[in-house]
């Protein structure tokens, strides 16, 4: 099975994508921060990682590089941008 990390530390954000990774049939492993990232990556392998740049002990970046790379995995960076509603 594809299995596909969320490191996100945003709740909201990281259930929702989580959520629709399994809805789509995808198995994810959810961390919050780097630290417990590491942990989830000691006892499982990945295929993709989805990482947030800015997390509470590190970012997506630094966990790239510090992270031992596989033959098999990718890692995609986000940072969602909030966009204020328009007054009406």
């Amino acid at each position: 099975m594809f299995t596909i990390l969320v490191l996100e530390d945003d709740a909201e954000l990281n259930q929702t994508i989580t959520y629709a990774l399994e809805k789509e049939g995808y198995h994810v492993l959810s961390a919050y921060t780097c630290r417990d990232a590491e942990a989830l990556l000691r006892r499982a392998s990945l295929n993709l990682a989805i990482l947030d740049v800015n997390l509470p002990d590190g970012d997506g970046f630094g966990f790239c590089t510090s992270t031992p790379r596989r033959p098999s995995a990718s890692a995609g960076i986000s940072q969602p941008r909030y966009r204020p509603s328009s007054p009406s």
